[in-house]
C-alpha cells in the first residue's frame, strides 16, 4: 500500500527539525527544549535571521583564522572529526607539492601537448581602461570553445594593449598524462564521492562570490590565490536571497571591497575568513560556503576537486531554511 504523500512530508519535516535540534545542542551546549521554544528571530531591514543560525554564529565568531595542517599529519579520521563534520575550512600545507603536476605544469608547452585538440571553454574578460583592475563586476565576459594552443597564444602574445584577459575555469581533466600528474586526496576520497576534478588557469582579477552545495578542495599548482569565505550561517548577513533580481544563492556583496553598512547593516555581524594559499598548498572549503577569490600572482594554476556533501540532512536543513519551512509564525 502506498504511503500518503502528506505523511511523507510530515516525516521529512520531523527529520529536518530533529537534525536542526541536534546541531543546536552540539554547538550551543543547550538543551533541546530551549531550542524548540526559541523565538528570538531578529528582524533588521525586513530580514529574518533564523535563531538556529544565531547560535551557530556564536561558534563561528571563535574561529579567528583558517586553521592550517601539514598534509602528512592529516588522516581521514582526523579530517572527518575535526573539520568536515564541524564545517570548518582548512589549509592543507604541502598538499600538492609531491604531485608530478607541481613540477610539470609550469611548462605551457607541456600543457599544450597534453591537452592536444581537447575543446576548452575559454573566457575573455575586457576592460576599457588599463588603470582599472580586472574583475567580473561591470566588465564584459565573452565565452568560446577553443584549444589550449589558442589560449596559450592569446596569453603569451598581448595584441589587445592590456585591455583583454583570457582564462578558463574548472575544465574537466580527461587527458591521461594530466590525470597521472595529480593525486586525489586520500583523506577526502575515503569519505566522500568525487564528482569533478577540474583545472583552472587565470591571471589577477577579482571574481564574484561563488556558492556551491559541494565540498571543495582547491590546490594551487602555480602562483598564489587569496580567498575570502563566508559560512552559510551568515546567509542573511550577506543578503543572500534577499534581492528578487538575484538567485537565492547569490550575494550582492563584494567581500574584497568596503561594504556600505548603511545600506547593508547586517554585514557588520558577518564573519569573513581571509586566507592566502601559496603554491604547493591546498584549501578545503566546506559545502554551502560562499567563496570569493583573487589571484595575487601574475598567473595561477589550480586543481579543483568537488565532492558530494557529507550530509544529506544538512542539505535538507539549509534548503528548508531557504524556503521558510523552519521559520516561526
Amino acid at each position: 500500500m502506498a504511503i500518503p504523500r502528506n505523511l511523507v512530508y510530515v516525516f521529512l519535516l520531523a527529520i529536518i527539525i530533529a537534525f536542526a535540534g541536534m546541531i543546536y545542542v552540539i554547538y550551543s551546549e543547550k538543551d533541546l527544549t530551549s531550542f524548540i521554544h526559541s523565538s528570538s528571530i531578529e528582524v533588521q531591514e525586513n530580514i529574518m535571521v533564523h535563531p538556529l543560525f544565531q547560535q551557530l554564529q556564536e561558534q563561528m565568531q571563535k574561529l579567528d583564522e583558517v586553521p592550517r595542517l601539514d598534509f602528512k599529519d592529516l588522516s581521514p579520521k582526523k579530517f572527518y572529526k575535526e573539520y568536515l563534520t564541524r564545517n570548518i575550512p582548512l589549509v592543507v600545507e604541502n598538499g600538492c607539492k609531491q604531485w608530478p603536476a607541481f613540477k610539470k605544469w609550469g611548462d605551457m608547452s607541456y600543457l599544450e601537448q597534453s591537452f592536444g585538440s581537447q575543446s576548452l571553454y575559454i573566457q575573455r574578460l575586457e576592460r576599457n581602461d588599463k588603470s582599472r583592475i580586472f574583475q567580473n563586476y561591470g566588465m564584459q565576459i565573452y565565452n568560446r570553445r577553443n584549444t589550449f594552443e589558442y589560449f596559450k597564444n592569446k596569453t603569451e602574445n598581448d595584441t589587445d594593449g592590456g585591455l583583454v584577459m583570457y582564462f578558463f575555469q574548472n575544465e574537466m581533466i580527461v587527458n591521461r598524462n594530466l590525470i597521472h600528474d595529480i593525486q586525489k586526496p586520500n583523506f577526502l576520497s575515503k569519505i566522500l564521492r568525487n564528482r569533478l576534478t577540474g583545472m583552472t588557469m587565470w591571471a589577477p582579477f577579482v571574481r564574484k562570490p561563488e556558492y556551491k552545495d559541494k565540498e571543495r578542495y582547491v590546490c594551487v599548482i602555480k602562483g598564489s590565490e587569496q580567498f575570502r569565505m563566508v559560512s552559510p550561517v551568515y546567509k542573511h548577513e550577506i543578503y543572500s536571497g534577499v534581492l528578487e533580481e538575484l538567485d537565492p544563492e547569490i550575494t550582492p556583496l563584494n567581500f574584497f571591497q568596503r561594504v556600505n553598512t548603511t545600506k547593508f547593516p547586517l554585514y557588520e555581524r558577518a564573519k569573513v575568513l581571509n586566507i592566502i594559499v601559496d603554491e604547493g598548498d591546498c584549501l578545503f572549503v566546506p559545502a554551502f560556503y560562499w567563496v570569493q577569490s583573487h589571484t595575487v600572482a601574475e598567473e595561477a594554476i589550480l586543481v579543483n576537486f568537488e565532492y558530494e556533501s557529507h550530509s544529506e540532512l544538512a542539505n535538507l536543513l539549509f534548503k528548508a531554511i531557504d524556503h521558510g519551512i523552519l521559520e516561526d509564525d
